[in-house]
């Protein structure tokens, strides 16, 4: 059984594979040109809502987004017209894409089909995965190989084998039933004709000639096959059937194609020599071709091919072959250099960009982005262009203004989505800081105060220590302050550059904010070395952070965790949070 169906392309009805929500307008308004009826659109309108076809084969999210958003909105332009056409169905046409998302439905289609019709119908062959023109000697040997379905596009090739003859009726009937029932609540409708869909069918063995004369005498090659939900519809059954460029015959034999091909042939023959031999400017020998062309005989043709390829002037000056009576090398050796003696190739690179980096005297960061994304070319070949110009620049100030370019010429800064595989970067453990109590402070060593930023009195008057010498200390802190001996250090370190949210997750900004923050950062933490080490001993310290603790993330919660006090004396250690 053959079948063909009706604009399989443009007729198909998107939701079934993608799913609700690319317009809209209703499923009952997509599919009111189609004509289904009331159980075959309640069937239509479940398909979409429950069992989208990507989304049950567990597609990719990538071919997910990359088909809806191509099949939504779409519209095209009829000939020699300035009007839009607004379309809601159909596969996009002359693209990739629309044979993949094809090919997906009508194989789900096949799917849906009632596996009870196809029972006892599905011919089983043995083979043993050799491929040959002849068959072997051995037969039967091989696994069996069940030849259901022969399906290439929207062209669909169906096999039905029965054990009697007279069984043939009721089986293909089933076969057909089963085929045409499940396109209509999918949007596919068939066509139904001699050449469209239709039926070979070929009858032997006990009651063949019987099931024969049923079938073309008194039914007359109209087999009728009941539909659920579209009533009854007449199957065509013929002799001969054009499938896939090919003839069929109902016998297996090749007369009917080889006929075929033989009438193309006299029929593009007859055309050219109507054209190309009665020209006058044609010499005899071209003339006196059309009378061997077509003789079976194969010496006269071997005689007229040997004739034209040494003695015709006219072949012979329009080819490149030489003369077969002189003597040629077959293989001659072409001049140039051996690929192995080649250099190594070399980086693309964008040479317009380059030509415009170098022609820069001066200029930031901004002006160096700006001169890139002028230019349209990979991502790669960008940066590989940028990253040779920023190492052989001479000024310091555009190598650096360079270097920060290139941190920010990634598709995850620039793009809005990235497609394609994501590699998952690998997972680090949580890092928990082993936190000591600091012991209360006592006594207090005989030794200045030291103080970074200013001194605070209430602290001092509260530890004792007002009374002692006071000596400031510089930010950032340096090494040389620990040789210094320390009875207590009030620190009230100066604000970051630029105001933050969060040193972990810093928010987009300009690249320079973002390195004057980090150094104030980096600067803090070599505080906080110096400092701890001091509360361990005993030493009053007290830090006060100039920005809130949600804004330094973990490290105010080690913080806040250390300055809690182990029993009922103070801790010497004092944090306090702007």
């Amino acid at each position: 059984m053959f079948l063909d169906l009706a604009s399989a392309y443009y007729g198909v009805v998107r939701e079934t594979v993608l799913g609700s929500g690319l317009s809209g307008r209703s499923v009952e308004s997509i599919a009111e040109s189609l004509g289904l009826t009331t159980e075959d659109l309640q069937l239509l309108r479940h398909h979409v809502a429950a069992e989208p076809i990507l989304q049950t084969q567990d597609a990719v999210p990538l071919l997910e987004e990359l088909a809806r958003e191509m099949h939504s909105s779409t519209w095209f332009l009829l000939a020699q017209d300035d009007n839009l056409v607004h379309t809601h169905r159909g596969t996009r046409p002359g693209g990739a894409l629309a044979d993949v998302l094809f090919n997906i439905l009508f194989a789900k289609v096949l799917k849906r089909r009632d596996p009870a019709a196809f029972r006892n119908t599905v011919p089983v062959f043995p083979w043993d995965g050799l491929r040959a023109p002849l068959g072997l000697n051995d037969q039967g040997l091989g696994t069996p190989q069940p030849l259901g379905d022969v399906v290439y596009a929207d062209d669909l090739a169906t096999f039905v084998l029965c054990r009697s003859a007279s069984s043939m009726r009721s089986a293909l009937s089933g076969v057909a039933s089963a085929t045409l029932e499940v396109l209509g609540p999918h949007g596919l409708r068939p066509n139904y004709g001699p050449k469209k869909t239709a039926a070979i069918v070929a009858l032997h063995g006990p009651g063949s000639r019987a099931a024969r004369s049923t079938l073309f005498g008194t039914l007359r090659a109209k087999l009728p096959v009941f539909l659920e939900h579209s009533g009854m519809i007449r199957l065509d059954l013929v002799t001969h059937y054009r499938h896939l460029g090919s003839t069929l015959s109902y016998n297996g034999g090749l007369t009917a194609e080889i006929k075929l091909r033989l009438a193309l042939g006299r029929a593009a023959f007859k055309e050219g020599r109507q054209r190309l031999f009665s020209c006058r400017q044609e010499g005899l020998l071209g003339f006196t071709a059309s009378s061997f062309v077509c003789v079976p005989t194969a010496a006269l043709r071997l005689r007229f091919l040997g004739q034209l390829t040494r003695h015709g002037s006219a072949v012979q000056t329009t080819s490149t072959l030489r003369d077969p009576d002189g003597g040629w090398v077959q293989c001659p050796a072409t001049a140039g250099v051996s690929r192995t003696l080649l250099p190594a190739p070399t980086p693309v690179m964008c040479p317009a960009l380059l030509r415009d980096l170098q022609a820069l005297v001066s200029g930031d960061d901004q002006a160096i982005f700006d001169v890139v994304r002028k230019h349209i070319e990979p991502l790669p070949v960008l940066r590989r262009t940028l990253r040779h110009w920023t190492a052989n620049v001479l000024s310091e100030a555009l190598r650096a203004s360079g270097e920060d370019v290139l941190l920010v010429l990634h598709a995850e800064h620039l793009c809005s989505h990235v497609s394609g595989h994501v590699e998952s970067e690998p997972s680090v453990g949580s890092f928990v800081p082993l936190i000591h109590p600091v012991p209360r402070a006592l006594p207090i060593r005989v030794a200045p105060v030291r103080w970074i930023g200013r001194l605070c009195p209430a602290w001092a008057a509260q530890w004792g220590v007002e009374s002692l010498p006071s000596a400031p200390l510089a930010w950032p802190l340096q090494r040389s302050a620990l040789s210094f001996p320390v009875a207590a250090l009030c620190c009230c370190p100066p604000s970051p550059p630029f105001s933050f949210l969060s040193v972990t997750d810093p928010a987009p900004g300009r690249l320079r904010h973002l390195r004057a923050n980090r150094g104030w950062f980096v600067d803090f933490l070599s505080l906080l070395e110096f400092l701890l080490p001091l509360a361990q001993v005993g030493v009053p310290v007290l830090l006060r952070v100039p920005c809130p603790s949600q804004a330094l993330g973990p490290v105010a919660e080690w913080l806040l965790r250390q300055a809690m006090p182990a029993g009922s004396f103070p801790c010497c250690f004092t944090l306090e949070f702007n």
